[in-house]
């Protein structure tokens, strides 16, 4: 009979530190994402607080580094985009350039010199070489 109960209590204290936990992050959230100024007819004191300190304090401008921290998640998409985005995109240019240029420069010039010695034997006449089997 006691083995229930205790599940029943772990059980009651797991949740209500997930649900506390939730609740601070939802709270966190609201100061972090609503505005100061509310549009809402009903928050009178609110919008006369705000419009008359127009100074902001020190914990406001660490709220605003948080949130355009958190907006922007973190500048992971900047970093992700300079280092590697462009980094491969700069590796694919200059092997499609080496392989455009070099390697099919190389095969292009063998082919047009045997072309060349191939069309020069032949109106040379190279008959008499000791080359030909035929």
């Amino acid at each position: 009979m006691l083995f229930p109960l205790f599940v029943l209590a772990l059980f009651t204290l797991n949740a209500i530190l997930s649900v506390s936990i939730s609740y601070f992050g939802i709270f966190l959230a609201s100061l972090l994402y609503n505005p100061v100024y509310s549009s809402l007819k009903d928050l009178d004191l609110i919008n006369s607080l705000a419009k008359k300190v127009p100074k902001r304090t020190f914990w406001d401008k660490i709220i605003n580094k948080v949130y355009n921290w958190s907006y922007n998640r973190g500048y992971i998409d900047a970093f992700y985009e300079t280092s590697l985005t462009k980094g491969i995109r700069r590796l694919a240019e200059l092997t499609h350039f080496f392989d455009e240029r070099v390697i099919d420069g190389i095969t292009n010039g063998v082919g047009v010199m045997s072309f060349f010695v191939g069309e020069s034997v032949k109106y040379v006449g190279g008959d008499a070489s000791p080359l030909t089997f035929f």
